[in-house]
């Protein structure tokens, strides 16, 4: 059973600069894509689920209702700065809730509901005192989302730029899982991204998620 820890924390702050629309609002299967990606965390059993925006927040917030208790607003006002400090907000939030917290991307729409358990066990399961990232991995090549546990030892300084948690990952202890989900390498930056993206999903199964 899963410790009651554990928060999940969606980056969604970006301007997607690449794409003639706000990717949040983007629509996928007949919803905005942010409220999808939502709604597919929200069907795992996190203490907390905090959603970071940042570019155009208040419209995201106010086209995006959410019935969820457990979903947390927040504004990343210095999102221009990059992904690193929506970054920091999460897991600055987090640690006042727990030991651990399972970062996705809001434009991460195809991962698999049994990838998230998979790589969410293996971190809740996982027993040592420095920091450590769990994180899936498909055809060799690491995806998201990636499980931080042991936050509070975690140094956050030096993060900053647009790699978001990359510096870190670097320096600490990494357990990668091999997965069966392309979903997890799959983002959507482009208008090619969002059409090939919406093929796919075309072609799941509903019971994939």
């Amino acid at each position: 059973m899963m410790k009651p820890s554990v928060s999940a924390a969606i980056l969604a702050a970006g301007t997607s600069t690449r794409m003639n629309e706000m990717k949040q609002l983007a629509k996928i299967q007949g919803t905005y894509m942010l409220k999808y990606v939502i709604d597919q965390v929200s069907n795992h059993p996190f203490q907390h689920i905090f959603v970071i925006v940042g570019h155009q927040a208040d419209i995201v917030m106010k086209m995006i209702q959410v019935e969820d208790k457990r979903v947390q607003w927040l504004v990343n006002d210095q999102y221009k700065q990059g992904q690193s400090t929506s970054f920091k907000l999460a897991m600055e939030q987090a640690r006042q809730y727990g030991d651990a917290v399972m970062m996705f991307l809001a434009d991460q729409p195809l991962i698999e509901k049994e990838t998230v358990n998979i790589v969410l066990n293996e971190g809740i399961t996982r027993v040592q005192e420095e920091p450590f990232i769990v994180r899936p991995m498909y055809e060799k090549k690491e995806g998201h989302p990636v499980y931080w546990g042991n936050i509070h030892a975690l140094d956050c300084s030096a993060v900053n730029g647009d790699k978001g948690g990359k510096t870190l990952m670097e320096e600490l202890e990494r357990m990668l899982i091999p997965v069966h989900d392309q979903g997890v390498l799959v983002d959507v930056d482009t208008c090619e991204d969002y059409k090939k993206v919406n093929d796919l999903m075309k072609r799941k199964s509903p019971s994939t998620h």
